[in-house]
């Protein structure tokens, strides 16, 4: 059998990872019938009843011993799926094309209140020149009018706002700052006058 080069489908792959990596699983679980029924059929897998329930079943499929070698190779080989490759010098391949980009904010060409142009660069190279030319259109890109507008007036409210509490603490404190000179007044009066605070207080 090592010899032996052996293709699985989609689904059969699905399979052999959802019961390499989960177990022995009930049917309702399990990926794909028929790539289970695939991996019935190389003898990667088993289904069978078990002697004790659990959760009230008793009917599951599970790896085989020659199921779990073949699933452990196959998840080596393909590097646990056929993932992308990172070369030495750090570049991004999927399917031996090479990924690279790069996004960054550009200062804006005409001033305006606030503005983020962003520039992004995609390059695929897979040594065929038509595939390596990838362009993105932002001309359907638009600020709504009146967006500017609901802004300023929202920031033109909120000084209005803002100014108006400084207004009013500075109200509360004059206002209070006068009661207390009301008050200490009336107490200098009384105290000059021999009235009632002061023989209260034993003067």
């Amino acid at each position: 059998m090592s010899n032996k080069i052996i293709t699985l489908s989609g689904a059969a792959t699905d399979v052999l990872y959802a019961l390499f990596y989960r177990g022995a699983l009930l049917p309702g679980d399990l990926p794909s019938k028929s790539g289970a029924a695939e991996l019935r059929e190389l003898g990667f897998a088993e289904t069978r009843h078990t002697a004790t329930e659990y959760q009230k079943e008793n009917h599951f499929t599970f790896l085989t011993a020659e199921g779990q070698e073949f699933a452990v190779n196959h998840l080596a080989n393909t590097q646990f799926g056929n993932g992308f490759k990172i070369d030495r010098s750090g570049k991004v391949f999927i399917n031996d094309a090479f990924i690279g980009g790069e996004i960054y904010a550009a200062e804006p060409e005409a001033p305006q209140a606030v503005t983020i142009i962003y520039n992004i660069n995609y390059g695929v190279c897979n040594d065929k020149p038509v595939q390596n030319k990838v362009t993105i259109s932002t001309d359907k890109f638009e600020v709504k009018p009146g967006i500017d507008d609901n802004i300023e007036e929202i920031l033109r409210n909120a000084l209005a706002a803002n100014e108006e509490v400084e207004r009013l603490r500075d109200a509360m404190k004059n206002a209070a700052g006068e009661g207390v000179q009301q008050a200490l007044a009336a107490v200098e009066r009384d105290f000059r006058s021999n009235g009632k605070l002061r023989r209260l207080l034993g003067f």
